[in-house]
This record gives C-alpha cells, structure tokens and sequence, in this order.
C-alpha cells in the first residue's frame, strides 16, 4: 500500500509540476506575441508619422538653437578679428573666415542637409523592412504547433505515459526558455528603432550650435562629437534592418525545411529536433543586434574621414593666396625693437606681487587685472609673433616634401628668397636637407649660387657672388635663431660646415653664452659650436644633415674623436661608406701612442673600434690590439692601476734634458 501510495503521490507532484510549466509555457508566449508585434509596429513605416526633420517639435527647437547660432558667430567674427590681429594660430582669417562664411550659410539649411542622410539611411531600411516583419508571426505559428502537441496529449488519456514523460517536461522547458530569449531580443530591437527615431530628433534641433562650434579650433571637437553621434544613429537602424531580414529569412527557411535529423528512437529527446533551429535564427538575431551597434561605429569612422578630407578641399579652395601673402610677411613687418618690448612686457610683475600683508594684497587686487592684459599683449606681440614665424617654416617644410623634383624645389626657394620670404625659405632648404640625395645637392648648390660662381666672369664678380651666398645662408640661420627654430638653424649649419664656421652664420661664441650655457658647455667639454653640432648629432637624420665629406675638416675630426661614441661612428660608416672609415683610420693612426691616447680622451671609442662590427664596416683596431687587451687596459686605468706613458715627443725632449743636467754635474767645469 505504501509503494502504490508513494507511485501516486510522485505521479500527482509531477503532473502539478507539468501544469505549472504548462502556465510559464502560455504566459511567456504571450509575452513573446506582444513583442512581436511591438517590433513589427515600430519598424513599420506608419509608426511614427511626422517628418524627422520638419515636425512642430523638431522646428521649435531648431527656431531656439539657430537664434544661439546666430550669436555664436558674432562672438567667433570677433575672436577672428582679434586672433588675427595678434596672429593667434589656428583663429587667423585665412583659416577661419571662409569656415564661419560656409557655416553661416549652411546652419539655414540644416533640416535639408540632415534629412539628405536621414532619409538615404532610412531608403536602405525600407528595402530589407519596408514590407513589415513576418519572423515574429512565424515563431509565434511555430510555437502554437508544438503547444498543441501538449494539448493533445492532455485530451487524450491513452497518452498518459507520455505526459508523465521526461522528454515532454523536457520540451516544455526548452519552450519556455526559448519564449524568453526571443522576447528579450525583439524587445531590444524594438527599444533600438524607437530611441534612433528620439536621438535623431535631439540631434537635429542641436546642429546649428555643432555647426558653428566647427568654426574655432578651440570648440572644433564638439562639432565632431555631434557629427559621430549623428552618423551613427542613423547608419545603426540601417544595418539593424539588414540583420532583422536575414534573421526573418532564416526563420522562415526553417519553419519549412528541417535542419537536424530525428533523434535515436525511444528517446527521451524526442520532438527537440524541432525546436533547437530556433535557437540557431535567436542566436543569429542576437549577434546581428551587437553587430549593428558594432556597424555604426565602423560606418561613421569612414565617412568622418571622407567628410574631413573634403572639408579641407573646401578650405583650401575658399581661403585662396591672399591670405598666404599676410600669413608669411606680417610676422615679419614687427620690428625688432617692438618684439622685444613685447618680451620684456610678458614677463612684467604686478605691483604688490612681492609685498606682503594688506597692502600688498590691494595693490595686486588692483592692478591685477591690468597687468594681466599687458602681460598678455607682451606675449601675443613677442613670442605670438615668433610661434606664427615658426609656423610658416612648418608649412614651407610640408609644402616641400610633397615636391618631387629638386630642380622645381630650387626654384620654390628662389621665389622665396627673392620675396624676402626667410622663413619660406628656410623651410625648403631644411626639408631637402633632410630628404638628403639630388634634393640636398641641388638646394645647396642654389643657395650658395655654387653654379653662378662657377661661371663668373671675373674675380670681383665672383667674389662678389660669394658675398650674397654667404649674406643669403646667414639671413637663414640667424632668423630662425632669433623665433627660436634652433633645430633648423643647426640643420643648415650642419650642411654649410664645409664652407662656414657655426659662429660665423650667427651661433654665439662660447663667450658670448649665458652662464648657465657655460657650465653646461664645460660639463660637456664643448669649446665652440663646431664641437656642440657634431657631439649631438647622434641620429641618422643629423648625420646625413653634413656637408659631403665633413670630417674632411680637421675641426670636425677632431670633434668625431672626442664627442662621438660607438654608436654615431657607426651610424656615419653606414651612411658615408668606406670614405670616412679610411679618413678616420688614417686621421688615427697619424697619432702616437693612440690607444693611449684614446683612453685618456674617449675609452668608449677605443673598445668599439676593437670589436667585430667597427672593423666589419671598415675601422682598424687601434694599434692592432685586440678587444681583450683593451678591455684590461680600460679597467686597469680606471683603477689607476695602468699609467700611461708619455708621447715618445715628450720622452726624448726629457732625456735631452736629463742628459744635459748630467753634463753639467760630471762635466769639467763643475
């Protein structure tokens, strides 16, 4: 009695456990049948009826944010004027001025210009969607199939083992988690295609303020903000579209056609084959959610870019040669005297700014302000003008690395240098510099009129091109120390050391530093300019910057043996070749005692010119020691273990001395 009893009690909590899913398994299917109608609403085309662009909303807003437009232009033609007054980088007219003319044309026609991509977006939508979804209907047929299943086995008693089945459980339990994911997933469709329809409404009303915020470049990157975020939410609904139809299809591919096989016979599985392919079309539906929000990004990176570059098309097209006049030589028309006031007056301390106490709080309180302003004048009128100097050589530079022709580029900087144009100038001759081969040859030979001097008919002629060569070379070098564009006044010295000395083009002379430069040129052991350009140039691109066969100058050899390390001599073998190696092997072995020599000077030397690299490139070991020999010998003058003997010069002058005092003491007369 208590086996049957127990029999019956498992039956019934199993039954009640059946009825129970049963009611999850309705429950949820209706939720599922509500969202998908909610998502075949939302996507249709009736679901919202007024024009994303034109709608009374969208109009009111946009009727607010025009007129704060319209304000922020004044504002900007004014930071235009100023900026280009006090040659601001970035706010001068030539820049900004045709930016806010196309903007100011362009914020009128903003429901145009965003309903144009808007409705090409929403074109593609319509073509994967326009015709409503049926995947939703067709899951919701598929589901009262396999319910009915259920139903039938509830109406007929002599299916009872089956209902008290694992299998049937079973598959109850997949419906029901099927039921879930598919509601969950159109739900977030559906919440996708309603916000793109609220974010491109915000997102129109606030583009005039986006547009005009493009004009300075201090608000440029709100602009781009608006712009990503408008491309993106329309392209996102774009490909969410073409997701949702290829789900559709496939669901449709399935309700029709079996994907998998039927399960082993007398299974507990039985009926799952049936079921598991939609879980394959729900898996592919949530991939391609992520994947449109995912496709948004991608979509908006490249029309960015393609945006960008025909903005700039515009610009350059817009802005014309006028302002390119004004850029380059106003700069310039500050004179010299009024730059340094400029200087003097940025680094000016308010009154009070060293008093302590009351008084000293009221005088900076009340002259705060106005000191500011002059300090701020001081700086715009001295180092504004050196930074927009400085920038002219940048763009001179760019423009002459987009020259192929060195011939064409020699005669940019005669156009240049007969313009007065230095900074032009200067930026052409260091650009070819650096690009080195026929570039670096012909610039050269057309600044110092190498050619012109060749044919020069007489002595004072050519002495006079001479002259002008050197005047043009110097006018450079001088001018770009004086805005501080050191690294290209130190590029042309480099190139010139074969015919100019450092000092000689305006670099100061070591008495001429300030102290601070002193003890930084004794630390180093610098003793002019020749020593400091070639002890720094530890680089390819400074070492290629030399004149042709540099280190034929006793100055710079002399430099290379003290300053250089491993590495630059090297560098310079790699690039010079076999002509500096044989120069600088026989520059050293023209010194007695060498390693000695070298170690007393620059050890570091000495042990790479005895290994395998430096002598694979061309280097003789010094005294033909090896590397073993000058290892030790290095450690044991380190620990002033080893003495270096004097040069034999210095030998024989001593034992001429000391023979010459034992003279006196043996000698006759002593």
């Amino acid at each position: 009695m208590l086996g049957l009893a127990g029999l019956i009690g498992a039956a019934v909590t199993y039954i009640i456990i059946q009825v129970i899913a049963q009611l999850a398994l309705l429950v949820t299917s209706g939720l599922l049948g509500l969202t998908s109608l909610l998502l075949g609403w939302v996507t249709s085309p009736g679901f919202i009826k007024v024009s994303f662009t034109t709608n009374d909303f969208v109009t009111l807003g946009l009727g607010i944010t025009q007129g704060f437009a319209n304000i922020i232009i004044v504002l900007a033609l004014l930071a235009i004027g100023l900026g280009t007054a006090l040659r601001i980088g970035g706010y001068e007219a030539k820049k900004a001025l045709p930016v806010l003319i196309l903007v100011a044309l362009l914020i009128n026609f903003i429901p145009l210009i965003c309903g144009l991509i808007i409705d090409a977006t929403n074109i593609v939508m319509d073509f994967f969607i326009g015709g409503g979804l049926s995947a939703g209907q067709v899951l919701v047929n598929q589901l009262k199939a396999q319910g009915q299943i259920f139903v039938t086995l509830w109406e007929n008693i002599g299916s009872i083992t089956e209902l008290l089945g694992v299998g049937f459980l079973l598959r109850t339990v997949f419906l029901i988690i099927f039921n879930l994911m598919a509601m969950v997933i159109f739900l977030l469709f559906s919440v996708l295609f309603a916000m793109r329809y609220v974010a491109l409404w915000i997102l129109v009303i606030i583009a005039p303020l986006a547009f005009v915020f493009y004009i300075l470049p201090a608000t440029k990157k709100m602009f781009s903000t608006w712009w990503n975020q408008f491309l993106q939410w329309s392209i996102i609904g774009m490909t969410a579209a073409f997701f949702l139809y290829l789900g559709e299809q496939m669901i449709a591919f399935i309700s029709q056609k079996s994907l998998l096989g039927p399960v082993p016979p007398g299974s507990e599985l039985g009926g799952l084959e049936s079921l598991v392919p939609y879980f394959i079309a729900l898996g592919f539906l949530l991939f391609g959610f992520f994947a449109s929000l995912s496709a948004g990004a991608w979509g908006t990176a490249g029309i960015i870019a393609f945006a960008r570059s025909g903005v700039k098309s515009v610009q350059r097209g817009a802005a014309g040669k006028t302002w390119k006049g004004i850029k380059e030589n106003a700069p310039r028309a500050v004179p010299e005297g009024v730059r340094r006031w400029g200087e003097k007056l940025s680094t000016i301390l308010t009154p009070g700014a060293a008093q302590p106490g009351v008084a000293g709080a009221v005088k900076r309180a009340a002259a705060g302000p106005f000191w500011g302003i002059a300090r701020a004048a001081g700086k715009t009128i001295g180092p504004g003008v050196e930074e927009a100097r400085k920038g002219n050589i940048a763009s001179a530079e760019a423009e002459a690395e987009k020259i192929v022709d060195p011939i064409l580029s020699s005669s940019r900087l005669e156009q240049h240098l007969g313009a007065n144009n230095i900074e032009g100038a200067t930026g052409y001759v260091v650009k070819n510099i650096n690009k080195g081969g026929p570039y670096k040859k012909s610039i050269l030979k057309t600044l110092t009129l190498e050619g012109a001097r060749k044919v020069a008919k007489s002595e004072e002629e050519k002495r006079a091109l001479e002259t002008r060569a050197f005047e043009r070379a110097r006018s450079l070098v001088k001018n770009s120390l004086e805005i501080g564009a050191v690294s290209q006044a130190e590029t042309i010295a480099r190139a010139l050391r074969d015919k100019y000395t450092p000092e000689q083009l305006g670099f100061k002379k070591k008495e001429e530093l300030s102290e601070e430069e002193k003890k930084k040129w004794e630390k180093k052991g610098w003793e002019n300019q020749t020593q400091r350009l070639s002890a720094e140039a530890d680089t390819p691109e400074k070492i290629k910057q030399f004149s042709k066969n540099f280190w034929d100058s006793p100055e710079v050899a002399e430099a290379i043996q003290k300053f250089w390390g491993g590495k630059q001599l090297g560098i310079a073998a790699q690039e010079c070749g076999r002509g500096f190696t044989e120069a600088q092997s026989e520059a050293l072995r023209k010194i007695p005692n060498v390693a000695d020599h070298l170690l007393q000077t620059n050890p570091n030397v000495l042990l790479y010119l005895s290994g395998n690299a430096a002598q694979d490139l061309g280097f003789e070991a010094p005294e033909g020691l090896e590397r073993k020999e000058i290892r030790e010998r290095i450690s044991k003058f380190r620990k002033r273990e080893y003495i270096v003997p004097p040069p034999p010069s210095l030998k024989s002058e001593e034992g001429k001395k000391k023979k010459e005092e034992d003279t006196k003491v043996v000698g006759p007369n002593s």
